[in-house]
């Protein structure tokens, strides 16, 4: 059922919705949603000079094709990362491994193509701006840490 759609039904004891004069309420529902992209983030595990992981946060889950349509680079070159873990109820994100891993003081994107859709409305991923393909730079680190984070600092429209 895509966004603005009614749906029909019994009247409801919180009221929650208009009623139509034939002894129906009518409520507005929005089924599923568009879900976005939120953060980029290169991160280390064991040692702080490179970084072997690829962090995608979504809104919600995703479900991610078996060829995720993600591409990364570190300094222009294109680097070997498959996924690590899925995006699950708990945690949306999707956790690529990147063999070798990355430089920690290379210059790092990540690129975003269509093809991974909302778990329950099967709406595409809005990576900013719709669904064509987004590349974002992972900024630098500005001291040690154990990940370099891009967050979307746009609102989306929810």
């Amino acid at each position: 059922m895509p966004f603005g759609a009614w749906r029909r039904g019994t009247a409801v004891l919180s009221g929650n919705g208009d009623y139509d004069g034939d002894g129906k309420w009518e409520n507005h529902f929005r089924v599923g949603s568009e879900p976005h992209l939120l953060a980029v983030a290169a991160c280390a595990s064991n040692d702080e000079s490179l970084y072997p992981k690829i962090i995608l946060s979504f809104s919600e889950v995703v479900d991610v094709p078996d060829a995720p349509p993600v591409t990364v680079t570190a300094d222009g070159n294109a680097a070997s990362c498959g996924v690590n873990e899925l995006p699950s109820k708990s945690q949306p994100m999707l956790e690529l491994r990147c063999d070798p891993p990355l430089p920690a003081r290379a210059k790092i994107a990540v690129t975003v193509s269509p093809g991974m859709t909302a778990k329950g409305s099967m709406l595409a991923v809005d990576y900013g701006g719709g669904t064509e393909p987004r590349t974002v730079e992972v900024p630098a680190e500005v001291q040690p840490d154990t990940c370099r984070t891009w967050r979307e600092t746009a609102v989306p429209p929810w």
